[in-house]
């Protein structure tokens, strides 16, 4: 072979090697952009300025998050705040997360049956975490979707705000489903006293329409009250303090019997609407209302086990969980 032909078959050689060892390295990107491709369609920019896309097994509507680094929590001084909610920066990556919560409609598309107390198909489904996300059936593992860690969920909610609500220190009914308090005039002393609302003197009292009411920065609808979110986490107390908590693609995964919920609902006030306030309660079927009931002196459930418990997935761009 003369040497001008082998420099040649080298050279190639060479290109190929180099061509192939990039493929490789590249693989997991590769395989993720696939994966997307065959599960997901483009809908378009939202008003806020994110590509939405429709999961094409659910119809969920998903919106695609940048992540980057936020504070996570609440500041000392915030009205309302709870021991639990330890300020600290997290990092998330980017993501995706369902415009809405979880409508009866797609569940019952995906699933069948359903035990809500309200029904209707625009309503969001009732259900525990084992339904959602938990057992081989769930939900989420058919579709090979997750719910939301606690970092992923807040870091949605807040939509770059750094206030008590991502719509600013205060909530307004007219685009929150929230509970107001009522005010009480005491005869005996003339004092007023102000108390939690019960369901009964909500301006609405019900559950309402997925779609319905003001959507945040993101365009994420119902993020404060409606029905609470599952996460992914098991609740711990102290888990903020934790190195691992500055992964925000990371659940805490120990800690407690409980999981996690957020964003309360809406037949309970607005600060337990906060975007830091943290919930906690058993996610299977032997969960039983009572002074634990999202790890507080709230009261007992008087509809059922999950009345107002619901959730919105996450479809992850990594394949680390």
């Amino acid at each position: 072979m003369n040497p001008p032909k082998k420099r040649f078959i080298l050279f190639t050689l060479i290109i190929f090697i180099n061509l192939l060892s990039v493929v490789c390295l590249n693989w997991d990107g590769l395989l993720r952009e696939y994966r997307f491709w065959q599960d997901f369609d483009f809908i378009e920019v939202n008003e806020q300025g994110y590509k939405e896309y429709m999961h094409l097994k659910s119809g969920v509507v998903m919106v695609l998050l940048p992540g980057g680094e936020f504070l996570m929590g609440s500041p000392e001084d915030e009205v309302d705040r709870r021991e639990d909610e330890f300020l600290h920066r997290v990092r998330v990556s980017p993501f995706l997360i369902a415009k809405y919560e979880v409508s009866q409609s797609v569940w019952e598309k995906v699933i069948g049956t359903h035990s809500s107390v309200r029904l209707g198909s625009s309503l969001p489904v009732e259900v525990s975490w084992d339904d959602c996300y938990g057992s081989n059936n769930s939900f989420c593992k058919q579709l090979g979707l997750h719910l939301p860690t606690e970092a992923q969920w807040e870091y949605s909610c807040r939509a770059g705000s750094s206030t008590k609500f991502s719509f600013g220190e205060k909530l307004n009914v007219k685009d929150v489903n929230f509970s107001l308090p009522i005010i009480l005039l005491d005869s005996s002393d003339g004092k007023v006293d102000q108390t939690e609302s019960k369901m009964d003197y909500n301006d609405r009292g019900h559950l309402v329409d997925v779609t319905s009411l003001k959507a945040n920065s993101f365009g994420l609808h119902n993020v404060h009250g409606n029905v609470l979110e599952w996460c992914e986490d098991v609740y711990n107390e102290k888990y903020y303090l934790n190195e691992n908590a500055k992964n925000g693609d990371l659940a805490s995964l120990s800690g407690s019997i409980y999981r996690v919920l957020r964003g309360g609902r809406y037949n309970q006030t607005e600060r337990f609407c906060r975007s830091a306030m943290r919930f906690f309660q058993r996610g299977d079927s032997e969960m039983s209302p009572g002074p634990e009931y999202f790890g507080q002196s709230t009261g007992g459930v008087s509809f059922g086990q999950f009345h107002g418990h619901g959730f919105r997935p996450v479809y992850n761009l990594t394949l680390s969980r």
